[in-house]
């Protein structure tokens, strides 16, 4: 993801499916951390840019943390 602007911040959605195949949203139980906080910031499932450079946004729920790059820009 790119984050360009620090009043531009991205939601990060989380969702798994149930055994039954039905679509669940997990953001209120995922936890997030970002790798390098002088790049962005995470509160309440929102990512923001903080400064130039490239960063992993990692999600956990209920095991191994994932998730994407975040990036911002020169």
């Amino acid at each position: 993801m790119d984050l360009r602007h620090r009043r531009q911040p991205h939601s990060i959605q989380v969702m798994g499916t149930t055994a039954d195949g039905y679509s669940v949203d997990l953001r209120s139980r995922a936890r997030f951390t970002i790798a390098d906080a002088k790049v962005a910031a995470t509160a309440d499932g929102w990512v923001r840019p903080v400064a130039n450079g490239t960063t992993q946004l990692l999600v956990a729920v209920a095991g191994p943390r994932a998730g994407p790059r975040a990036r911002v820009p020169d």
